[in-house]
């Protein structure tokens, strides 16, 4: 297999994404990278940790 020739043919619209969390004691770290939503739940209450990250926002 030509793997250049095949290189050049693929889609560049896919990505990666990893959440990761930690508890060390009472503390809760968390981080995340890429296109996912990482919500954490306290009392019963969703609350979303992170903005979005995606290729297109300005700020990135």
């Amino acid at each position: 297999m030509d793997f250049l020739k095949a290189e050049s043919n693929t889609c560049r619209d896919d990505g990666s994404t990893i959440s990761a969390t930690v508890f060390v004691g009472n503390h809760l770290y968390v981080a995340n990278v890429g296109d996912l939503r990482t919500v954490v739940s306290k009392v019963g209450k969703a609350t979303t940790l992170f903005e979005d990250h995606k290729p297109n926002c300005f700020d990135e």
